[in-house]
């Protein structure tokens, strides 16, 4: 076995988080490239990342150790300087705002009639910009992770469960809304407006959120049209009353720590979405270049994406990108990408195949019939388990079923708005799901950590988000 085999292999031993997303390696390699940026600009960082990667799917795994140290280091910070994070928050704001006059000169260049150095110059720049649209806003993941349970414990020591999971939801809910329902209310506005004004409204719809049906592994096409499909179907998303949430904190007299801890769990959540929001801008451009380069070298698209950042440090011109086809194709099968020190390791093919099966007979012998995960919104549901963890899947979900995944993502709203409720293996109350089942208000249990390895698609479960636990009623 190859020295790339015995470190991968020894890393699954150690305690990780992880991440199901439908996503590209070239996606990933963004992620935890964006960690050098980090220990850069603050100093601290996650010290190695590790990717599971099959078809449009893959697991981002971060270590536990990482995520523990960072916290801890945030929590000293915000001693030394209580607004420690909102000066983070505008300094990740402003790295990604520098680069959007390079966006705009992508647009405006003629990629048919530029040269390979040059296009080649621009896929690297654009590497790098990817990586700052994650950036220093890496420093989510280990936050979002830590900062709930820490507020849980506070609230414990003074109720009983019932009230503390009650008491959770509201202090943890943000104020704002996700990008996902502001711009379906923008399309609500749209659709009150007199028939022959809305074709100029759908237009300006279309300059905002050109990238909005983009999702983690690329660019979607989209055109007035694809808004002009859904303007009918478009409802009004009020937002959280912020000052029933006040008067809560009022009630429950929360010492300094817990009113920073519920001020954290707002700021984060919010630039958790917008952080996803500039990922999806900067994919669109992503896009551009791959299909540009896949029209040069005749590779398909979907190959060259598992090209990475550290791929691109190695070679010097497109003409290298061409040798690596048949390599780039052997990652497409499957593989295991590890991020340590800037260094990349990999394997694929056998080894791959031979360590994944190794996991899989160990998932297969767990039998569970009671999941427990974290209650990211109240009530109880009865329904069909429907496994979705790529985009494909989605289509599956019809109404009043349990949609069952690793994290959900914004391209799922379709299959989230038709669910009775929402089960995540991964994800903390500033996640995806936390925030959506809120706005959709239905039941929601996040981080079981198992559900959809070990739930089957048509087993009958009831979701009773208000005690975080999932039952399966009948097999099939």
């Amino acid at each position: 076995m190859t020295s790339d085999y015995s470190k991968i292999k020894q890393s699954l031993l150690d305690k990780r988080y992880i991440q199901g997303l439908n996503a590209t390696p070239f996606y990933m390699s963004a992620c935890a490239w964006s960690c050098f940026t980090m220990q850069k600009d603050l100093g601290f960082s996650h010290k190695r990342m590790l990717f599971n990667y099959k078809g449009e799917y893959g697991e981002m795994q971060y270590f536990q150790d990482d995520l523990d140290n960072i916290w801890n280091i945030v929590k000293q910070k915000l001693e030394e300087d209580p607004s420690y994070l909102h000066k983070i928050k505008d300094r990740y704001h402003n790295n990604f705002r520098s680069h959007l006059n390079f966006f705009k000169k992508i647009s405006e260049t003629n990629l048919h009639q530029a040269s390979d150095d040059y296009i080649f110059e621009l896929l690297k720049k654009l590497m790098r910009v990817q990586a700052d649209s994650v950036g220093i806003g890496h420093i989510i993941e280990a936050i979002g992770q830590r900062m709930d349970n820490e507020l849980k414990n506070i609230l414990a020591e003074k109720y009983d469960q019932k009230k503390v999971d009650q008491y959770f939801i509201l202090l943890s809910a943000p104020s704002g809304l996700s990008f996902v329902a502001q711009e379906e209310n923008d399309l609500y506005a749209i659709k009150k407006l007199p028939v022959n004004k809305r074709e100029n409204a759908l237009k300006k719809h279309l300059e905002k959120y050109y990238w909005i049906q983009n999702t983690y592994c690329g660019p979607a096409e989209i055109s007035i049209r694809s808004f002009t499909k859904r303007i009918s179907d478009a409802v009004f998303t009020s937002p959280n009353n912020f000052k029933e949430k006040e008067k809560l904190i009022g009630k429950l007299q929360l010492d300094s720590w817990a009113k920073k801890l519920t001020e954290i769990i707002e700021l984060t959540t919010i630039w958790q979405d917008q952080r996803k929001q500039n990922i999806l801008i900067g994919l669109s451009y992503v896009g551009y270049i791959f299909d540009e380069l896949s029209r040069r070298l005749r590779i398909d698209p979907s190959i060259l994406k598992h090209f990475s950042i550290v791929d691109s440090q190695n070679i010097d011109s497109i003409s290298d990108m061409k040798k690596m086809e048949t390599e780039l194709k052997e990652r497409s099968k499957g593989a295991f990408y590890l991020w340590e020190d800037k260094k990349q390791y990999i394997i694929s093919g056998k080894e791959y195949k031979e360590l994944v099966n190794s996991l899989r007979e160990k998932e297969d012998s767990i039998v569970h019939d009671k999941i427990m995960g974290s209650i990211a919104n109240g009530g109880t549901a009865i329904g069909r388990a429907v496994i979705c963890n790529n985009i494909s899947q989605i289509s599956k979900v019809k109404k009043g079923d349990i949609l069952v995944s690793s994290m959900t993502r914004p391209e799922f709203m379709p299959a989230l708005k038709k669910a009775a409720a929402i089960i995540t293996d991964e994800g903390g109350i500033t996640c995806h799901a936390a925030i959506v089942s809120r706005e959709l208000n239905i039941p929601a249990v996040i981080g079981t950590k198992i559900a959809s390895k070990v739930l089957k698609d048509g087993m009958m479960l009831v979701v009773k988000a208000n005690h975080g636990h999932v039952r399966v009623l009948k097999k099939k």
